[in-house]
């Protein structure tokens, strides 16, 4: 549970998060079938190092959901129209200032930079247009090339403030997931205390 706890170390905008937290499941999951097996059976009632090792089970599962969420929350908005998606809305109703996804579709930014290289094309072409026709074509190239500029920077504070957003939901899923531990461990060595 611990090596759990580092993992919320790893930036959430890390790609080696995800695969840490399946590997860390995979792993415990392995060891909850070799500790079941060599367990004795109980009739009455499940022992507590049963119930241990199923809730640590859940936590670690809740701890890969949350890390798959944040992905999610992390990717590029994919409908072709404004809303912005379901989880985009949860963010916000969660007081995070995001604002929701906008802007350009993967079409429009290949039609886009099929008209840049259209205008290379054309800009150098000289042909029986003269000089004034090559400077026209520069130009629009210009603007076009300006306009991705714009998109790109659109882009990135658009993705700076997802990140800022995911920081955020990181810290506050880390505290909870943290406080819930603390409770667990507390109730699990009262109840050992009791039985004893």
């Amino acid at each position: 549970m611990l090596v759990d706890l580092a993992g919320f170390c790893i930036p959430v905008d890390s790609a080696e998060r995800l695969p840490f937290k399946v590997t860390l499941l995979l792993g415990y999951t392995v060891y909850l079938l070799l500790a079941t097996d060599l367990l004795p059976p109980f009739r009455d009632s499940t022992p507590m190092l049963g119930v241990y090792l199923v809730v640590c089970l859940v936590f670690l599962s809740l701890s890969l959901s949350e890390s798959v969420l944040l992905l999610a929350l992390s990717q590029p908005q994919t409908h072709t129209d404004a809303q912005p998606s379901q989880l985009h809305r949860l963010a916000q109703r969660l007081n995070f200032l995001m604002p929701p996804p906008e802007g350009r579709t993967r079409e429009q930014h290949v039609s886009c930079d099929s008209g840049v290289r259209r205008g290379l094309q054309r800009s150098y072409d000289e042909g029986a247009c003269g000089q004034g026709c090559v400077m026209r074509a520069l130009g629009e190239e210009l603007r076009e090339v300006g306009e991705e500029l714009r998109s790109l920077n659109l882009w990135r504070g658009k993705r700076s403030d997802a990140l800022h957003l995911m920081e955020a939901l990181d810290s506050l899923c880390f505290r909870l997931y943290a406080s819930a531990l603390a409770v667990f461990a507390l109730s699990l060595s009262l109840l050992w205390t009791m039985n004893r």
